[in-house]
Order: structure tokens, then C-alpha cells, then sequence
């Protein structure tokens, strides 16, 4: 496939054995060696802590006796840490390095990677253990030794999931006796995090940043952090550098920060304003004087543009417009019971003082607003379906219920459940593929599986299926299970896609705990097309290009929904 041998794929089913992928990787490591800049001189602190972080990592997905808990991996990094600051001529510190390095017995040949699918390599960057200027050859050779080890997998240090595959990190050591862990423990945070986006993160090559570089950048970041808010920001910022819409934090610490009271409007960021786009109740929008599109200028009188460039390091996201997308949300919450707001009106700019309202209250007050229909008549040729709507058990005969029409608008703008298999066993006549995925390869760290994704469809012809015609909507709030549904939908022969690019944030997500009661995630497996291009960062992109208007906002109208009807009555009269 040409899109592997773009990424450094190699096609497993011409490796018999391992020696072949072992030589690949070692003259990998040898010729990235050849082109590595000169980094700081060895005996600094800081280079010396991010090469401890490389080889404890390293020693923890590879290393058996690591792997298998023989050794108190987490207590040995916090006395390493200690250890090497202390170290400062180049022979001391190779010998350090070298002596944590264990031997491993020989136990190559036994597996090989991917059981016959591609093996993905363009993550895997282990030049750095052929520095000769940081190790003895012997330390060199244990490495190498280690990448030939193969063995069934029995690292308990990280589990898959039985169905899914991506990485379960659950075993690790929670720390949760305290919010701001001390400085040994930061570092192990830090590291913890970097090495599972080094080994176990699909999309790592697709991120803005160097990741060798944010080891660097960090570890003076986490190491000074002088309190408990600093901690758990700096976790915030390390984050945001995988620019990836799953890698959303959750944290006491943080959700205080933010606030935890929230206005009864949702903003939206329309034609580079900020705006609001919902207001959750008609007696607060009148008791409050607010109205859809009006123009947020000020929030407790800073402008808001500021704001959301004072506060965008703190949030991960797919690409800007995602990043911009979630500080929306996060622009509605605050600490107090009011929020001052200056908002632009058509000609005119007044100020208020806006309520706030706890979750719970918050959520009452949605429950009273207008329902959404599920299934609603355009015409008697065309029927719209708003996908969030539907409950597993109600697909099927909602879904069969519409496939007398000749047009279905089918609306994944709100997202929607896992339902996607009961509504593709309704609307298509066989089952067919449409993705393909790249699981985490646990042989060899670092490396993933390719393969065409397991499909969807009716298993036996299904006479009754679609003939009709199939228009999907979809914008930024399309996120991860709606992409993944869109993509499937988008394979009937009558489909197009209409509205903005989506979130570009697909595959399941895999939980990561860090010290200090942090919780973060990642996606844990890689989705792309069928033919390799992949859809992280980039989104769904729609075949018919809408984007939402301030006017139509004010008056509430929909041109998404409105372009779709004009689609389908053009097609159709």
C-alpha cells in the first residue's frame, strides 16, 4: 500500500523470522544516530533526567523483569533521579546508565510482530540508544538485546482491551494520597506521560511538536513547579502538545480553577466571534436580556479575544478550530454566582450581569427546554433524523420507519451512541468495510498493526436495503464515535456529506492516571480510510462545504438542515 511505505511500513508477511525487523530497526537507529543535532554536553542535569526518563521507559514496555513487576520500577526511578543529578563526568554517568540496565536472558525467535498484518513504524524513534556518546557499547547492546527479545506478552505494567486492543494503563500506581506530589514524583508524572505517548499514542507523528523536544521543554517546567494549581497546569500544558480532541483532563484542582458554576448559554465561535448560540431557558433569556447571536465582547470586563489567547495552552486539541471550540465551553463557567458580559447587539453594546447556575441546577434546566424530535417529515419525499436522538433499542424500527422516503437527512451534528451497526443493517444490502485501524503492537512497543477495520453491515443480503438517497450533516461538534459513523454512512452508494469538517478526533479513548488524583486521556487507536488517509487532525470533510452564520443564528435558522432540504428538492422536483 502506498500510504505504508509513506508511514515506513513493512509488510509482515515477508518476515519468516525476527532477524530481519531487528536489522530494520538497528540500521534505523544508526542512521537517525548520524543525523542527530548535538544536544548539551552529557553531565547536564536536565539532559541527564530526559535520557533517565528514555531508558526507564524504554526498560518498562521492553524489559520482562520490569514488565513482570520483579522490580519496583516506579520506586527505582525516584532514587534514580536523585542518583544521576549527582553524577558529573561522562564516565560516571555511562556506568550509571549501564549498571540500570539489566541483562535479559536470550529468548529471540519465539513471536513475530502483527501475525501477518502491516507493521506501522514511523512512530517508533529509538535512535537515541546508539549514542555513543552517552553509553558504553555494553549499555548498547543490552538494548539491542532487548529489542530481539520476544516472548509471549506478559507485561503487567500495561493490559489491552480483549475487543477493542487499545492500551489499558489502569495498573499503574495512582498516587492519590496527595494533590501536589513532590518533586521525584512530578518528574515520574512527566515521564509516565511521555513514554505513554511515545510508545502507545497512534497519532504521535501527526502532533505539531517534537516529542523529544517536550521532554526537554518540560522537565524544568514540572520540576519547579512551586504548587498544587502550578502541578496540575503544567499536566494541562504537556497535554495540549499532543493535539489530540481526547486528551481532555479531569482533576479537582483543574475543574476549581475553571470554576464550577456555569452561565445558561452555550458560546459558540461563529465568523471569528464569539457568540451565543443556545440559551438553555426562555424565562432566563428574558430575565437576563440575551438573545441568539448576540456578540460577547467582554467577560468580566477583559476582552475576549484576549482570553482565549491567554488561556489556549492549557487545552489539547485536533486543530485550532477544536481548541477554540472547547473554550467556548469553558468561557461559560466561572467561580461566582454572576458574570459581567459586554455584548454587541447589532449597532448597539451594553453590559450585564449574567447568573450562573451549579450542574445540577444547569442540568434541570435543560431537561425543561423543548425536545428534540427524533424523526421528523420534510416532506413526503424527505425525512430528517437527528441520530442523537435515538436509543440503542429504537434504531431499528425508527431507522425502517424512514426508508420509505427517497431523501434521508441524517443529522450527526449532536453526535450520537454506538449504533452504528444496527443502523447500517437496515440501510445497506451487505456487510463492507470502511476503515482501517492501527492497534498498538506489544511485541515491540512503539511500533502498530495495520489492518482493515472489522466492517459493518448486514452479515446475509439484506433485499430490503436503501435505494434512496443519504445526506449526512456534520460540523466541528462531530466528534469521535459521530466521525466514526459518518465515515460508515458515507459508503452508501447514494451518500454525500454536508456542513464544516469535523473534529478529527477518532479512535476508542484509553484512560492515563497520573499523580497527584489527574486523569487524561488519549485516543488509544489509530482510524484512517480505507486507503491509509488519515482522519485525525483533519476531520471528516464534508462533500458539500455549510458553515453556520451569525444572522442565521439570530433568527433561527439552520443552513445546514436548510442547504440539505435545498439539495434534496433540487435532485428530486
Amino acid at each position: 500500500m502506498e500510504w505504508l511505505s509513506f508511514v515506513g511500513g513493512v509488510n509482515n508477511s515477508s518476515m519468516k523470522n525476527l532477524g530481519p525487523l531487528i536489522l530494520l530497526l538497528i540500521i534505523i537507529c544508526h542512521s537517525q544516530c548520524s543525523t542527530i543535532e548535538k544536544k548539551e554536553p552529557i553531565g547536564n542535569k536536565n539532559t541527564n533526567l530526559a535520557t533517565l526518563c528514555k531508558i526507564w521507559g524504554f526498560l518498562k514496555y521492553y524489559h520482562p523483569e520490569v514488565g513482570q513487576e520483579q522490580i519496583n520500577w516506579d520506586s527505582a526511578l525516584i532514587c534514580y533521579i536523585d542518583e544521576v543529578e549527582k553524577l558529573e563526568n561522562s564516565d560516571s554517568i555511562k556506568a550509571f546508565f549501564d549498571n540500570i540496565v539489566p541483562n535479559v536472558k536470550d529468548c529471540s525467535g519465539i513471536l513475530t510482530d502483527c501475525d501477518g498484518d502491516s507493521l506501522m513504524m514511523i512512530n517508533h524513534n529509538i535512535a537515541w540508544i546508539m549514542d555513543t556518546n552517552v553509553f558504553y557499547k555494553s549499555t548498547i547492546r543490552k538494548f539491542e538485546h532487548l529489542l530481539q527479545y520476544k516472548e509471549p506478552y506478559n507485561n503487567n505494567k500495561i493490559a489491552l482491551n480483549p475487543w477493542i486492543k487499545n492500551p489499558d494503563f489502569g495498573s499503574d500506581t495512582l498516587y492519590n494520597h496527595f494533590l501536589f506530589p513532590n518533586r521525584n514524583i512530578r518528574l515520574l508524572s512527566l515521564f509516565r506521560y511521555w513514554n505513554i505517548i511515545n510508545y502507545f499514542f497512534p497519532y504521535k507523528y501527526l502532533s505539531d511538536n517534537d516529542w523529544d523536544h517536550v521532554l526537554d521543554s518540560f522537565i524544568p517546567i514540572f520540576s519547579t513547579a512551586k504548587d498544587t494549581l502550578e502541578y496540575h497546569l503544567s499536566v494541562c500544558k504537556l497535554v495540549s502538545k499532543i493535539n489530540d480532541n481526547h486528551g481532555y483532563i479531569t482533576s479537582s484542582i483543574i475543574s476549581n480553577f475553571w470554576g464550577n458554576q456555569f452561565l445558561a448559554v452555550r458560546f459558540r465561535l461563529i465568523e471569528g466571534k464569539t457568540i451565543i448560540s443556545q440559551i438553555y431557558s426562555d424565562s432566563i433569556a428574558k430575565r437576563e436580556n440575551l438573545k441568539l447571536g448576540d456578540i460577547i465582547t467582554e467577560i468580566n470586563n477583559l476582552p475576549v479575544d484576549n482570553i482565549r489567547d491567554s488561556i489556549h495552552k492549557y487545552f489539547s486539541g485536533s486543530n485550532d478550530q477544536q481548541i477554540q471550540h472547547t473554550i467556548s465551553y469553558y468561557l461559560s463557567r466561572s467561580s461566582k454566582k454572576r458574570i459581567n458580559l459586554k455584548i454587541q447587539r447589532n449597532d448597539t453594546t451594553f453590559s450585564i450581569t449574567a447568573t450562573t447556575f451549579s450542574r445540577d441546577v444547569l442540568s434541570k434546566i435543560r431537561d425543561k427546554t423543548k425536545k428534540i424530535e427524533a424523526v421528523r417529515p420534510i416532506s413526503d419525499k424527505i425525512a430528517y433524523v437527528n441520530l442523537s436522538r435515538l436509543g440503542y433499542n429504537d434504531v431499528d424500527s425508527i431507522v425502517k420507519s424512514v426508508t420509505s422516503y427517497n431523501f434521508l437527512i441524517l443529522d450527526l451534528r449532536y453526535n450520537c451512541k454506538f449504533i452504528i451497526h444496527e443502523i447500517c443493517n437496515v440501510l445497506f444490502s451487505k456487510h463492507f468495510d470502511f476503515y482501517s485501524v492501527s492497534i498498538p503492537n506489544y511485541i515491540t512497543p512503539g511500533t502498530y498493526c495495520y489492518s482493515i477495520g472489522g466492517g459493518t453491515g448486514p452479515d446475509c443480503f439484506n433485499p430490503n436495503y436503501y435505494l434512496g438517497k443519504i445526506i449526512i450533516l456534520v460540523d466541528n461538534q462531530t466528534q469521535s464515535v459521530g466521525e466514526y459513523t459518518a465515515m460508515a454512512l458515507s459508503m452508501h452508494e447514494n451518500a454525500i456529506i454536508l456542513g464544516s469538517p469535523t473534529a478529527g478526533a477518532d479512535g476508542d479513548v484509553s484512560m492515563i492516571h497520573l499523580p497527584g488524583q489527574i486523569i487524561t486521556y488519549i485516543s488509544g487507536i489509530g482510524i484512517y480510510w480505507l486507503d491509509g488517509r488519515p482522519t485525525q487532525r483533519v476531520g471528516i470533510l464534508p462533500d458539500i462545504t455549510i458553515h453556520p452564520k451569525i444572522e442565521s443564528v439570530k433568527s433561527g435558522y439552520d443552513d445546514v438542515l436548510e442547504e440539505a432540504i435545498k439539495y434534496a428538492k433540487s435532485k428530486y422536483f
